[in-house]
């Protein structure tokens, strides 16, 4: 997903459900869009 389009579905009051954020544990706690859930498809280990 491009970062347009998840601007614009932020944009919009009822726009998403939920934001899941697959990237490692280490990622999503450097940086992550406030409110996402963080479900990773690999943990940190399995990423090195």
């Amino acid at each position: 997903m491009q970062v347009t389009e998840i601007a614009e579905l932020l944009s919009q009051p009822d726009g998403y459900d939920s934001i899941i954020d697959v990237r490692s544990p280490s990622e999503f706690h450097e940086d992550h869009i406030p409110g996402a859930i963080n479900l990773p498809v690999l943990n940190d280990q399995e990423r090195a």
